[in-house]
């Protein structure tokens, strides 16, 4: 164990530009006192080949000097080696020494004169929109995030980047976590609750604002509270901008929809305990639904000719594998779509390779105010209505443009279509911009 490592178990050491001096320091104590070490023994013995004739008397600080005074290329000249084994591994060492301490130096002196490199401001590059990540940052839930945010089967993903707003400086798991996802993750110092800070990761021009909860949390409740207090705080800075929510308690929910400037329609509310208690519901009723559920939120890849080296032994896995790399979708619906009953929709996607769960339209309330309602495999009474969107489980976002390109008059019949007819769907002009024209 070295001592950069000692001093951080014992907690004297904290932060990570603290450690790498550390870790450099002790690095270039160790080269010095190792290389001083053995010009010492060398001068002090002599030459074996020389019957030891030619030895010198020098201590441990003067070959510790003669080696700084060598490494650094000063040479004073008053020291001096004067056996052949001394000045040959004078020699080599310098070969070694120059190429460690000419990249040693320049990051001490970086280190030392930088400034806090998570104080700085956002700069938004043209063309590339940005998400803001708040509330309980930690690299475990982080990582699952990202994990499946910036994954390369969701579309657009290439234009967006990823900024983190925490009061924590990050430590050596989040730094390592912020150089595995450098091109698209960004970290900020600062708090959601400082104007200053929110103009410093420009708030104003985000996509979203996602609020992560603590579901480790011993009080919940005070957990939901900071995060209802987050929310004031970008909706006083910014009326108009996204927010996702995360809360513990379904009944913290009421205070959310009172807040200035909390929009039903644009900003979403995603509550922990009424989400697993919706699972466990639903998996009663259609048993497992939740294990379906969980495979499908979750974002993974399926190589076919990967999974079948691994599932020959049990040609059953080849099947959940690719079940397991399916990815859930929410497509506008055309027009092709209205009139047409859920079982009627859930035909047509299937025909297009395809499979439609869920189905996203507006309704009246008791009060009589419109809500848009996402119905999970509903009853056969359900008509798609204008405006309505569909929940689409495919394999990537290539099949679920299939749904928002379909149209009834391109396409009479669907039975005989071939996947490289599918894949050439283009939009065409028949009275939405979401139909289709096949090009042969």
């Amino acid at each position: 164990m070295i001592i950069p490592d000692i001093l951080q178990y014992m907690y004297v050491i904290k932060q990570p530009r603290t450690i790498r001096i550390s870790q450099l320091a002790s690095k270039f104590i160790a080269i010095l006192f190792a290389t001083g070490g053995f010009v010492h023994l060398a001068e002090n013995s002599g030459d074996f080949f020389c019957n030891f004739c030619n030895a010198q008397e020098i201590d441990v600080f003067n070959s510790v000097y003669y080696m700084i005074i060598t490494m650094t290329t000063v040479g004073y000249g008053d020291i001096s080696c004067k056996t052949y084994i001394g000045k040959s591994f004078v020699l080599l060492t310098l070969i070694g020494g120059l190429a460690v301490f000419t990249t040693m130096i320049p990051e001490f002196s970086s280190l030392f004169r930088s400034k806090d490199p998570y104080a700085s401001r956002y700069h938004r590059v043209k063309g590339k929109r940005h998400v803001i990540i708040c509330g309980h940052i930690t690299p475990h839930s982080l990582a699952a995030f990202l994990r499946d945010f910036l994954h390369q089967g969701r579309a657009e993903v290439d234009e967006l980047e990823v900024v983190i707003m925490d009061k924590k400086t990050p430590d050596i798991e989040m730094e390592a976590l912020l150089k595995r996802y450098y091109t698209k993750l960004q970290y900020f110092v600062g708090s959601i609750m400082n104007v200053v800070d929110l103009q410093r990761i420009q708030v104003n021009k985000a996509t979203a604002c996602l609020i992560i909860a603590n579901k480790e949390c011993a009080d919940p409740n005070s957990d939901d509270s900071a995060n209802i207090m987050r929310v004031i705080s970008l909706k006083n800075f910014n009326h108009h901008i996204r927010i996702l929510l995360q809360l513990l308690r379904y009944h913290n929910k009421l205070n959310v929809v009172s807040i200035p400037g909390w929009s039903t329609d644009n900003d979403e509310i995603i509550c922990i305990s009424e989400l697993k208690l919706g699972l466990i519901g639903m998996s009663c009723v259609a048993p497992g639904f939740a294990t379906m559920m969980t495979n499908i939120f979750r974002m993974s890849s399926y190589d076919a000719q990967k999974s079948q080296k691994m599932t020959q032994i049990w040609p059953w896995r080849d099947l959940y594998y690719r079940g397991a790399g399916m990815k859930l979708y929410l497509e506008e619906m055309p027009s092709s779509f209205y009139g047409e009953s859920f079982v009627q929709s859930a035909l047509i996607c299937f025909k297009l390779h395809v499979m439609l769960l869920a189905v996203e339209m507006e309704r009246s309330d008791e009060n009589d105010l419109a809500r848009m309602i996402v119905n999970v495999i509903p009853c056969d009474n359900c008509i798609i209505l204008p405006g309505s969107r569909a929940f689409i489980v495919c394999m990537s976002n290539e099949e679920a443009n299939r749904v928002k390109y379909y149209c009834s008059i391109c396409y009479p019949v669907l039975d005989n279509l071939t996947e490289s007819q599918l894949k050439q769907m283009r939009k065409c002009s028949h009275g939405s911009i979401h139909t289709i024209l096949y090009i042969p």
